[in-house]
């Protein structure tokens, strides 16, 4: 809670619970991909207030949840006090932009402002792939398509071959994490699209790093021209607590 660990006093789940709430969770198809594999990702709604992010997976050979709360409401940079040269980047038509940051650091938030921005203020089509989806967008100036990796498409490879074809303007990889990923990011931006990204990493000089790492050093010449002639902003997020009454942590 507010970016800390705390007990609770009520009663912990017992294994058989926590197996009967994911099955309740779980399509078919995800019940069979986590027998197989022993972990998922995957967004739930509870009601229409509450949805999570939540990855369940094996711990001992037992069952454990990990559960994320996403906000219904997508906030503006105002209500959380982001800089404004993000909603200069947004005004971009064209390029890539890189959000950086550890897991939990808001990358997910701050990329759904900006393209809430894009939705509200300009008449494009928006797709994005993303594993799972967390925000919910509703169609404003813009169409909205989100494409969800198992629910949409089968995997990643498949949504990325496909991207391009659904006339994007902007487009939202929602986690580079291979070669594949950065190729179609850097070919998408290339052909003019905006392209929002996010890569884990501790520093923005890291996320570069783990890019060139991803590439032959016979490549990574070309990889870093690509990258000079179409990034528009790397950005490293991280949250800190706050001082102000009320406001847990800001970025």
């Amino acid at each position: 809670m507010d970016g800390e660990l705390r007990s609770l006093k009520a009663k912990p789940f017992t294994e058989r619970e926590l197996l009967a709430t994911a099955e309740q969770m779980f399509t078919p198809a995800q019940m069979a991909h986590f027998r197989t594999h022993g972990a998922l990702d995957m967004a739930y709604d509870y009601d229409e207030d509450n949805r999570f992010r939540v990855n369940v997976f094996l711990s001992r050979g037992r069952i454990s949840i990990a559960a994320r709360r996403v906000s219904s409401e997508i906030l503006d940079y105002a209500q959380l006090h982001l800089p404004p040269v993000l909603e200069q980047i947004a005004e971009a038509h064209h390029g890539l932009v890189l959000l950086c940051g550890v897991t939990g650091s808001g990358k997910s938030t701050t990329i759904a402002s900006m393209l809430q921005q894009i939705n509200e203020r300009r008449a494009c089509h928006v797709v994005t792939l993303e594993d799972p989806i967390e925000y919910i967008f509703k169609d404003a100036r813009a169409v909205v398509s989100q494409r969800e990796v198992g629910v949409d498409v089968p995997d990643f490879s498949t949504g990325l071959r496909t991207l391009v074809r659904e006339n994007p303007d902007v487009v939202l990889i929602g986690e580079l994490r291979d070669r594949q990923t950065f190729e179609a990011a850097v070919q998408a931006a290339e052909t003019g699209h905006l392209v929002f990204g996010t890569v884990h990493a501790s520093s923005a000089s890291q996320a570069f790093g783990r890019v060139y790492n991803l590439f032959p050093p016979n490549e990574r010449d070309l990889i870093r021209e690509m990258f000079a002639a179409n990034m528009k902003a790397v950005i490293y997020q991280r949250l800190l607590p706050c001082l102000a009454e009320g406001v847990a942590r800001v970025p």
